[in-house]
C-alpha cells in the first residue's frame, strides 16, 4: 500500500499513520485507478530489479531511505515517460560512489569548479537528509530533488563536472588513506 500511496500522492510526511489510514479509507469506498496504480508499482519494481545487477546499487538500496528515494525517482520517470537507460543507471552508480566516498570532514574547496562545488554541497545535503528524520517530508524532498537533478540534468558542463568531481573525491580519499597508512607506519617505527 505504501508504494501505491507514494505513486498516487508523491512524497508526503509519513511520520505517523494518518496518510496511510486516509488512503485506506478513500480506496475502500471506490478504487477506479487500481489497474493504473498496479501497473505503476509493477513498472517501478521491474525497473528496480534491472538495477540489481550492480553490486554498488544493491548495497545502497538495502537502506530503506535510499530505496524510498529511488522508488520516488522511478515513479517520477513513469509519470514523465522517461525510460530507464544505461546512462541513467551509470549516473546513479556515480552518485552512489560519491555518496559512499563523502565524509563530513572532506574539504575540496579551492580545487573545484562552481558546478563541482554545487554537486558536492548537494551530496552533503543528501547525506544529512539520509541520516536525520528519515520520514520528514523535507528530508525526503531534499533526497528526491538532489538525485533527480543529478540523474536528469542534461547540461554537458554539469555532466562533466559530475565525472571530474568523482575523480577528485576518489583522489582525496586515496590521499587520506595513504596518509593514514604512513602515520600508522611512522607510529609503529616509533614504538619499536
Amino acid at each position: 500500500m505504501k508504494h501505491i500511496l507514494l505513486f498516487r500522492s508523491g512524497i508526503i510526511d509519513q511520520s505517523d499513520q494518518k496518510a496511510l489510514n486516509r488512503a485506506y479509507e478513500d480506496l475502500q469506498v471506490k478504487y477506479d485507478d487500481a489497474n493504473n496504480d498496479r501497473d505503476a508499482v509493477i513498472y517501478a519494481t521491474t525497473q528496480l530489479e534491472s538495477m540489481l545487477s550492480s553490486s554498488i546499487l544493491v548495497k545502497f538500496l538495502q537502506k530503506k531511505s535510499q530505496l524510498y528515494t529511488v522508488f520516488s525517482i522511478l515513479f517520477y520517470m513513469k509519470r514523465e515517460k522517461i525510460e530507464l537507460s544505461d546512462i541513467i543507471v551509470q549516473r546513479l552508480e556515480d552518485f552512489v560512489k560519491m555518496y559512499g566516498i563523502f565524509d563530513n570532514d572532506m574539504n575540496i574547496d579551492g580545487k573545484v569548479t562552481r558546478n563541482e562545488k554545487d554537486i558536492f554541497d548537494n551530496i552533503k545535503k543528501y547525506k544529512l537528509a539520509s541520516s536525520e528524520g528519515l520520514n520528514k517530508q523535507i528530508n525526503r524532498m531534499i533526497r528526491f530533488n538532489t538525485l533527480k537533478n543529478f540523474l536528469f540534468n542534461e547540461d554537458p558542463e554539469y555532466i562533466n563536472s559530475q565525472k571530474s568531481l568523482l575523480k577528485k573525491m576518489k583522489d582525496k580519499l586515496q590521499g587520506k588513506l595513504i596518509e593514514t597508512v604512513e602515520n600508522s607506519l611512522g607510529q609503529i617505527e616509533k614504538d619499536n
